[in-house]
């Protein structure tokens, strides 16, 4: 078979070293078990590229590979050329990768791919036969003292997109998620009792174990707001009346919200009516999308005809509402967002529901409408951390993007930044105002 020369491509400032031509034949051998059916495996063209921007991961670094490969069939002795499109992801190179792997996200997402999610779309088929699988196959994983990583399928090449992060999602994307959330949750209620029992799946990332971290990524933002708002200016004329109340009552939440967070999301069986495997980290760019016009690039206005996950790396049990109170205050249209969150109960109950049926477990489970949504209105100081502490982080420019180092250190002057832009400054004094009016503050 004629060999064809090898050509790499490598932007050097964002590829680490080790991701190679060499690295990728020697982990897609062996994870894929080429040489059963193929000989020869080679890659003869390997164009490598970051996958995300600053500020879209700060648990991972992910990379999108595009291979030209050749092998010889062993049935009918021919050279044969394919391309194979992969994503890899890995530990970031940086200061916090300590800190990274203590919080153990690889190893959950490697055991949520490689056994955990291949049983749960067992699951789904024997009620939903012609739906999607929750999540991209896995091609091959390692777990070394320098690094950790994954290679798995790239789920662009499949038309999947994202949608757009800043603008949120419309009624069509969220009942579609909705839907999907309702179905991975009840799936993972007939997992065996050795995985729900799993020790991996039952400590959440927010828990006292990494408060130190908590107290940063959480704690120090209401820190921040609770001083900026005051600068803040709104729509009521009111001179800043408003916001210096919102200020006041900001100080006070603040001094005890990392540790009222902790205890409200904590692994207590008495907690909760119902503990499902949450995704953990729904928002919109753990979310893609399918779209019966595959020339459209984004899906803006869109009615998305399919859907997976990405990013497992937060899996653990907890209440479905959980998960709700995430996706809802990341990652829909803030014009929806406030308005309707009756709406997203019941469609999510909807399909709960049907869930349970469809995969006959109705006789063993039990979750009403009202228990759930005193349990979603139970969480509503989850939601509120979740739209002032994680969403700025979302919805920032990538020059204004705090690595995850500068969290880690505490950099409060940068994390000030997050919090100048007008249009969050709006969304957020919304928030104030929904809140506020639950009583969380």
């Amino acid at each position: 078979m004629k060999e064809d020369s090898t050509k790499e491509i490598y932007d050097c400032d964002v590829i680490p070293s080790w991701l190679n031509k060499e690295f990728l034949e020697n982990s897609l051998r062996k994870g894929l078990k080429l040489e059963n059916k193929r000989k020869n495996f080679k890659i003869i063209n390997a164009s490598i590229e970051s996958a995300t921007g600053k500020g879209e991961n700060y648990a991972s670094q992910m990379f999108r590979c595009r291979l030209t490969t050749t092998y010889d069939d062993v049935n009918d002795d021919v050279a044969v050329r394919e391309n194979l499109n992969i994503v890899v992801k890995s530990l970031p190179g940086s200061d916090g990768k300590e800190h990274l792997e203590n919080f153990m996200f690889f190893e959950k997402e490697i055991k949520m791919l490689t056994e955990t999610l291949p049983m749960m779309n067992d699951i789904l088929v024997k009620g939903y036969p012609h739906d999607t699988k929750f999540g991209a196959r896995c091609y091959y994983h390692d777990q070394t003292p320098s690094n950790h990583f994954l290679i798995m399928e790239d789920l662009k090449e499949k038309n999947f997109k994202n949608a757009d992060r800043i603008t949120g999602l419309d009624m069509n994307h969220v009942e579609l998620v909705l839907k999907t959330l309702a179905k991975f949750h009840v799936a993972s209620l007939s997992l065996s009792p050795n995985v729900s029992s799993t020790k991996i799946y039952r400590n959440s990332f927010y828990s006292n174990k990494n408060i130190n971290f908590v107290r940063e990524f959480v704690g120090a933002p209401f820190d921040v707001l609770s001083d900026d708002v005051i600068n803040w200016t709104n729509e009521n004329g009111d001179g800043g009346e408003k916001t210096r109340g919102y200020s006041e009552k900001l100080k006070n939440l603040k001094k005890n919200v990392v540790e009222d967070f902790l205890n409200l999301l904590t692994d207590d069986d008495d907690n909760f009516k119902l503990k499902v495997l949450n995704h953990g980290d729904p928002w919109v760019n753990n979310i893609m999308f399918k779209y019966d016009d595959d020339d459209d690039t984004t899906g803006s206005g869109k009615k998305p005809t399919d859907i997976m996950f990405v990013d497992f790396q937060l899996v653990s049990f907890n209440s479905p509402m959980v998960d709700l109170h995430y996706f809802i205050f990341t990652s829909i249209r803030n014009d929806l967002k406030f308005e309707r969150i009756e709406q997203f109960l019941k469609i999510y109950h909807k399909y709960f529901s049907e869930a349970v049926d469809k995969l006959k477990i109705k006789d063993h489970v039990s979750y009403d409408y009202v228990t759930m949504k005193k349990e979603f209105e139970s969480l509503y100081l989850w939601g509120m951390v979740a739209i002032c502490a994680v969403y700025p982080h979302m919805c920032v420019e990538k020059e204004n993007a705090l690595t995850l180092d500068e969290i880690l250190k505490g950099n409060k002057g940068k994390l000030l930044t997050l919090y100048k832009n007008e249009s969050l400054r709006k969304t957020l004094l919304r928030a104030f105002d929904f809140f506020h009016e639950k009583g969380v503050f």
